[in-house]
């Protein structure tokens, strides 16, 4: 099903498709006009949702925010593609905190770009971008975000929703929607400058969930405790041990653990 149910403010809203990324991804390859930087698909349901690295994404139908977004960030050289990542998880936490004021500080980044509120998983962000020669094509960005959902399926670890944390809210998903891409776009553009990545980096850091906090983690190794020092520029997550060991790792090489 493929049924569109509206077209506003060049967001293209579906009823029930597979994938809101594919979906966006096959538009774009047989459009025959280019698509704009920033064209969003938003879907009601999708039955079969994508998240990092072969995850599934799930959501009740009509109870979450689905959306792809594409952006043409062809200033970015490949080498420092993580810094859109960044950007773009400053972004939607940005936007979470200034709609829910007195709970900011509980909005988080989770290495490398999952939304946390406090120890619960909020929104996932899965970021695909295509390659030219030696440059971004393009990329679509999607985004899953728990907004109305309250009970969820048990063989998910640590869920949460905006209903959640606060029964009385009132902002619609459409709304939540076009923050957040007004705020991803915002951010993104900064990659114009170079003046502005070590700026995103340390606003990453700042908003990066257990900064600087003696957590356990664990690897092929075993368990561990220690304190995030740094992501690189690469993502590679600097970890420095109780035992002083400093620790690198590229995304699901090591895990947070949870009491």
């Amino acid at each position: 099903m493929e049924s569109l149910y509206k077209t506003i403010d060049n967001i293209l809203q579906l009823d029930e498709i597979p994938s809101t990324n594919d979906f966006l991804r096959s538009l774009l390859d047989s459009s025959s006009n280019s698509l704009s930087n920033g064209f969003v698909v938003s879907c009601r349901f999708q039955s079969s949702g994508r998240g990092q690295v072969g995850n599934k994404w799930h959501s009740e139908k009509d109870m979450n925010l689905l959306f792809s977004l594409l952006l043409y960030p062809d200033f970015v050289e490949i080498r420092d593609q993580f810094y859109i990542s960044k950007a773009i998880s400053i972004a939607i936490v940005k936007v979470l905190r200034s709609l829910f004021p007195a709970q900011a500080s509980f909005f988080t980044i989770k290495w490398p770009n999952d939304i946390y509120y406090k120890n619960s998983k909020l929104a996932g962000i899965l970021i695909e971008n295509f390659l030219m020669g030696s440059s971004i094509s393009n990329s679509i960005v999607g985004v899953g975000l728990n907004v109305d959902e309250v009970t969820f399926p048990a063989f998910l670890p640590n869920p949460i929703s905006l209903r959640n944390i606060n029964p009385q809210m009132t902002y619609t998903k459409e709304e939540i929607l076009i923050l957040l891409r007004d705020s991803i776009l915002h951010e993104v553009d900064k990659l114009h400058h170079m003046e502005e990545y070590d700026s995103l980096s340390n606003q990453y850091l700042q908003y990066l969930y257990r900064y600087s906090v003696l957590s356990p983690f664990s690897d092929e190794k075993g368990s561990f405790y220690a304190t995030i020092e740094t992501v690189q520029a690469d993502g590679k997550l600097v970890l420095l041990t109780d035992k002083g060991e400093r620790k690198k790792y590229y995304f699901k090489e090591v895990e947070y653990l949870f009491d």
